[in-house]
């Protein structure tokens, strides 16, 4: 199927759920008026917000693409009890969202395992698949809560990266060691990182990413607590806010990861076609219409990257790829700078030597050396099976760039603009380029 037509089949599921969501919603408060419920849960409401925490089934759901911010307009949801917030310390509930006043919970089968990457490409879709129940609480409730976790920084591991360059492959190798849960780009953060001093002042905002960072790596019954690592890989949306996942979990560990800046600008403009919130990035690049980007970007609440009205002759899927790339290296640049200790992967190191790479990694993060070998066993399997950018799917996409076939003045634009920040641009990258910091085969 051409990806427009997946895109417009994608969109038209949307439009039919938002319109039963709305009727659904409708009845559904005027029953709860009529029988009550309306009143029991203002009546739990105190000048500290919501006392308890509200635990509703969920009766069908939606989610565009892996991209998308989850709120509780992806349910149709149902009153279920009133529970102790305590709950959500149990093995199959884990954060999904924080709002500018409410915190979303979801609850999965009993016995689901919290390492969501191990059976789902990224942790939201996994939970999103397999959730059962919506738990919600108040802010502060969810403050009170995290509180009650204790000191967690030093067992966390954040994986940069430039996307499209191997970290969900690092992610499931550490989880295959059975030392780890996995959080790969948890949609969570992206929204608690775009509401940063516009939603929540400076004090509040770190309030909130200290508490979500507790809940993402509360203890789990099915690891040893004594040796367990939380690896949360951030998407590359996060990158700009490092300082305050620095600020939050000064002690936690980080990993850059990157590959050729080429390859992963030319891997991102093919899998953009797959993912329906990218589609009109994807159509600007056909009509060359300047006007398509900016709206884009505005849309997806990434404004921050950098995207500019560019000449037709440019192509706007790899004016998105190379810019993102730039702001993640750049941001890696910028923590050595301040002094992080940041260790890199090149993938294509990895790839090549697995078991020299992988042996500095878990050294590198403190999991002992005996796990090598179940580490190693993730190296056969698709670390990305399931989203639309699986290496099955991947091989039939017919959108490919190729470096060869680019205007040169847009690379040397492009080049211009790596230079202008102090990282290696389009003209500069080869197999024995390598940044400050990167971990050596040995």
């Amino acid at each position: 199927m051409h990806p427009l037509w997946s895109w417009i089949h994608a969109w038209i599921k949307l439009g039919l759920f938002i319109l039963l969501n709305i009727g659904f919603t409708s009845c559904r408060n005027v029953i709860w008026r009529l029988s009550g419920l309306h009143s029991a849960i203002k009546n739990r409401e105190g000048e500290d917000g919501f006392i308890g925490a509200h635990r509703m089934k969920i009766r069908m759901k939606h989610i565009i693409d892996v991209l998308q911010s989850v709120t509780l307009r992806n349910f149709l949801l149902t009153h279920e009890e009133f529970i102790d917030p305590e709950y959500v310390f149990s093995d199959n509930v884990t954060l999904l969202q924080v709002t500018k006043d409410t915190v979303i919970f979801i609850e999965a089968k009993k016995g689901m395992s919290p390492a969501f990457s191990m059976c789902f490409s990224f942790a939201t879709v996994g939970q999103i698949a397999t959730g059962e129940y919506i738990i919600t609480m108040s802010l502060q409730t969810f403050f009170d809560l995290s509180g009650k976790l204790g000191k967690f920084d030093n067992k966390l591991v954040f994986l940069h990266n430039t996307s499209r360059c191997g970290g969900s492959l690092v992610v499931n190798i550490l989880e295959h060691t059975g030392c780890v849960v996995g959080w790969n780009e948890p949609r969570v953060l992206d929204n608690v990182a775009r509401q940063l001093n516009h939603t929540w002042n400076r004090t509040t905002s770190k309030r909130v990413f200290q508490a979500t960072l507790r809940m993402l790596a509360k203890p789990y019954s099915g690891i040893d607590s004594s040796v367990a690592k939380y690896v949360i890989k951030p998407s590359v949306l996060i990158a700009p806010y490092w300082r305050m996942l620095y600020e939050a979990a000064p002690r936690a560990i980080h990993i850059f990861i990157y590959r050729d800046i080429n390859t992963a600008a030319q891997s991102l403009a093919r899998v953009s076609p797959a993912i329906s919130s990218c589609m009109i990035t994807y159509l600007a690049s056909l009509t060359g219409n300047p006007q398509a980007v900016p709206f884009f970007s505005h849309w997806n609440g990434t404004e921050g990257l950098g995207y500019t009205d560019m000449a037709s002759r440019y192509d706007y899927l790899l004016e998105m790829s190379y810019r993102s790339v730039r702001n993640a290296l750049l941001s890696f640049r910028e923590m050595q700078k301040s002094g992080v200790h940041i260790p890199a992967i090149k993938y294509e190191d990895l790839v090549s030597d697995p078991e020299s790479i992988v042996a500095a990694l878990l050294k590198e993060i403190g999991i002992p050396a005996q796990v090598m070998s179940r580490a190693l066993k993730a190296m056969e399997v698709d670390s990305q099976s399931q989203v639309p950018f699986s290496q099955e799917k991947m091989a039939t996409l017919v959108v490919e760039a190729k470096l060869s076939d680019l205007d040169p003045e847009f690379l040397e634009d492009m080049q211009q603009e790596f230079e202008e920040v102090g990282v290696p641009g389009p003209y500069d990258w080869d197999e024995n380029l390598r940044l400050p910091g990167t971990i050596i085969s040995e």
